[in-house]
């Protein structure tokens, strides 16, 4: 499939999404998915999140692989594109059960700084599950060890939509300029 410009979709990034689920499935950090910069509650987000810091020497080794292997794709595309980066922001781990969704959105708001935005698929959805490219008329499918990159504005403002039969696990990364 063809994605327009600065949209990236890489297959096979990382090695072991299982250990990762597994990792993170019962951690007694979830919570209901925030809107914006508080931790306000929208139907507009119906998702669960789990926030990790980056980098953690305290992390299980399948997530430390993990960071890595994505902040170097990171890094190759703002490279690529010439984007200044400052900081990665905690990876934001989501969790979606049948019907839950997160409707369109952009991830730079102000004061954000975010630059480029990446979104890791733990698992493969069978059924719905993926990303809404809205004004590309694209989407992504939710496949394990798959990651798309993107610009963090407006142009690529996208939306998760719900899975119908599995639980989507995701991790979303964010670049600060």
């Amino acid at each position: 499939m063809e994605y327009p410009t600065g949209l990236e979709v890489h297959a096979n990034v990382f090695a072991g999404p299982d250990a990762i689920i597994d990792a993170i499935r019962d951690h007694p950090e979830w919570r209901r998915s925030p809107v914006g910069t508080s931790p306000t509650e929208s139907d507009i987000r119906t998702s669960e999140s789990l926030f990790l810091p980056f980098i953690s020497y305290s992390h299980p080794e399948s997530i430390h692989q993990f960071a890595k292997s994505v902040a170097n794709l990171l890094t190759d595309y703002a490279q690529r594109y010439a984007v200044q980066v400052s900081n990665f922001e905690p990876i934001s781990f989501n969790r979606y059960l049948p019907g839950q969704d997160f409707r369109a959105h952009t991830d730079y708001f102000e004061g954000s700084n975010r630059v480029i935005s990446a979104i890791a698929y733990l698992n493969t959805v069978n059924g719905g599950g993926m990303t809404n490219f809205i004004h590309h008329g694209k989407e992504v499918d939710a496949v394990a060890g798959r990651v798309a990159v993107f610009p963090s504005n407006y142009l690529f403002a996208h939306a998760a939509l719900p899975p119908t039969t599995d639980t989507k696990y995701s991790a979303a990364f964010w670049v600060r300029g």
